[in-house]
């Protein structure tokens, strides 16, 4: 599917109704906030874009011509959404949107531009245009999958799958999907610029408190996990996800990103914790599930998944840095993920010759040690077929 967002300099006067609204599929719909043009208890509508050629056919006037669609089709392969500006203040919000501050907001956007595609269940391209003078449209920026066949059918297994179980939250045991995919992200220049991506989702867990509280959360315990294979060396902070990047401030301590279905604060910018003022939160007690019995398996599966494409150096640095994490709310994955990673050949050794071993397959030499390391007794144990890490 593709998702483009169309950004209008003033709110179009050929609209019938001038609010956001959304283009999709066969249907248009209304985002109406305020509750005042249908009443109370209608924040909008949707109709068939049949019904909008009878009764609305002005809210779809801007729409023609741009991205495929045009007056008369009843159906679209893709998603459009417009925005109107807001440029006075309102009861919803005071901000006033100007085109300066709109760019600052896609310009925003952009910087994030590789990461938009990591976890979304069904959007494997984004595309953000300006409608300039005379209708003409200028693509500020454009993010797509390169595979997207394929990775948009690994997808749809997945969430067959899930749609199979015969109560909506059951999801044992775990169903995995893992992803090798490449992004490509074009600037308004054509420029172009392509990173390589491992994810690994994970939906699903055998633990009972976990089916508990998915029962109460009416969501699936589903999260994941992405590591960029072609940047070196590996970052030092990853990101948080629900989907889509939370604010850079919200950063996960850990060199890979993760998702989940996470409990958020009002504003989408921070997870709930337990705590002394959320000791009863019910969603912070869900992340503390995730992060416990989830999010291990999979951030374990992302590293066997990454293991054939870093040098031995670069493996390391996408392990936690367990002095970053002990201290946060995220701590409480370190054990199990840990020993499930020292149960496998995750340790490189140079000797005898060069191979992954485990860690109770090898002499370690302490940290610090290696140029006072006697090189006569290296090369004993060299001959004696010792393997050093």
């Amino acid at each position: 599917m593709n998702c483009t967002y169309l950004l209008y300099p003033t709110p179009c006067t050929h609209t019938c109704i001038d609010l956001p609204t959304i283009l999709s599929a066969d249907t248009l719909a209304f985002l109406e906030p305020h509750e005042e043009v249908w009443g109370r208890g209608e924040p909008g509508r949707r109709f068939t874009l049949s019904e909008c050629y009878r009764q609305y056919r002005g809210s779809l006037t801007p729409f023609d011509g741009i991205c495929g669609f045009t007056m008369g089709m009843n159906t679209f392969s893709g998603t459009l959404f417009r925005f109107p500006l807001r440029d006075t203040c309102s009861k919803l919000s005071e901000n006033i949107y100007s085109i300066e501050k709109l760019r600052e907001v896609t310009d925003a956007l952009k910087s994030d531009a590789k990461l938009l595609l990591l976890f979304l269940r069904s959007v494997d391209t984004i595309e953000v245009i300006e409608i300039v003078k005379c209708r003409q449209q200028q693509q500020l920026f454009r993010v797509s999958v390169c595979e997207r066949d394929q990775v948009h059918e690994e997808r749809k297994k997945l969430i067959k799958k899930l749609q199979s179980r015969r109560h909506k939250y059951n999801v044992n045991p775990c169903i995995p999907l893992l992803l090798d995919f490449h992004v490509q992200v074009t600037d308004s220049s054509q420029t172009t610029a392509e990173s390589h991506w491992l994810v690994v989702n994970l939906v699903g867990c055998n633990v009972q408190q976990v089916h508990e509280a998915t029962k109460k959360q009416c969501a699936f315990p589903w999260v994941g996990a992405a590591l960029e294979v072609s940047k070196h060396p590996i970052q030092e902070n990853g990101r948080v996800f629900c989907f889509l990047p939370i604010p850079e401030d919200a950063s996960s301590p850990f060199p890979v990103h993760l998702n989940g279905t996470f409990g958020m604060s009002n504003n989408r910018r921070t997870l709930k914790w337990p705590g002394s003022e959320m000791r009863n939160d019910p969603e912070a007690k869900w992340n503390e599930l995730l992060v416990r019995y989830l999010i291990p398996p999979c951030y374990e599966q992302l590293l066997t998944l990454a293991k054939p494409h870093l040098t031995a150096s670069q493996f390391y640095q996408t392990w936690p840095d367990v002095h970053c994490v002990q201290h946060t709310p995220w701590r409480v994955l370190l054990l199990p993920l840990l020993q499930s990673l020292f149960g496998q050949n995750c340790l490189w050794t140079d000797t005898p010759s060069g191979q992954w071993i485990s860690p109770h397959q090898g002499m370690f030499i302490p940290e610090g040690d290696h140029t006072n390391f006697p090189k006569v007794v290296n090369t004993v144990l060299a001959r004696c077929k010792v393997k050093i890490v």
